[in-house]
């Protein structure tokens, strides 16, 4: 039998989103995050710079900022979501949880974010100073990364909001959640050994299905 096969019997309620539809998105943003944080140690951590793991790890961040962005919006009682956009999607959000959001990136992540765009700011040698960094300007140029990087083959030129800086974003956005839903801070899907960091991904990727 094919390894791809995914048994949903033996997985059980464990993954019924039908269920619970806010528990079940939360569910599928977590799975996109935990893939892109281990192709994004793959690429940057296990050696040389391995390139041809950044695109996918940047395609399953913004799909999980769009998944959690979804997750928070039905969890305050709307479905009314229907396209691929974070700065559309973040809208919808409610103020009150936007702003809490914007609270979280401003302590936790503004600081680290300012000194890395400065660094850029001057490796670069612009002109003038370094812009302030905003979770809305973020938000502004990651809007359409899913899309852009999922199809990065057929990109031509440069369109603006589809690059990728969001990442402290999503990282506010999950923390909110679970701010409001404790329990799903160690969220298990089902009960497996944890995954060995040193895991060689190339091997995988190469090697026969059988």
């Amino acid at each position: 039998m094919s390894q791809r096969k995914i048994r949903n019997k033996k997985l059980g309620s464990r993954f019924d989103g039908k269920k619970d539809p806010v528990r079940g998105l939360f569910m599928q943003a977590e799975s996109f995050y935990r893939s892109a944080n281990l192709l994004f140690h793959h690429a940057t951590q296990m050696g040389p710079f391995n390139p041809p793991y950044m695109f996918p790890s940047i395609v399953c961040e913004a799909f999980s900022l769009e998944l959690y962005l979804k997750c928070l919006i039905t969890k305050e009682g709307s479905e009314d979501f229907g396209t691929h956009d974070l700065e559309q999607l973040y809208g919808l959000v409610s103020a009150g949880n936007r702003a809490r959001i914007e609270e979280i990136f401003n302590e936790r992540y503004l600081p680290q974010e300012q000194r890395m765009a400065e660094i850029v700011h001057k490796q670069l040698k612009k002109s003038g100073e370094c812009p302030k960094v905003t979770l809305q300007d973020y938000l502004h140029k990651s809007r359409r990364a899913f899309e852009s990087f999922r199809y990065i083959h057929e990109k031509t030129k440069s369109m603006d909001g589809d690059g990728w800086s969001a990442k402290a974003v999503l990282q506010a956005v999950r923390e909110r959640l679970i701010e409001i839903e404790p329990e799903w801070a160690n969220f298990q899907f089902i009960q497996a050994p944890p995954v060995n960091p040193t895991l060689n991904l190339t091997k995988l990727a190469t090697s026969p299905i059988r």
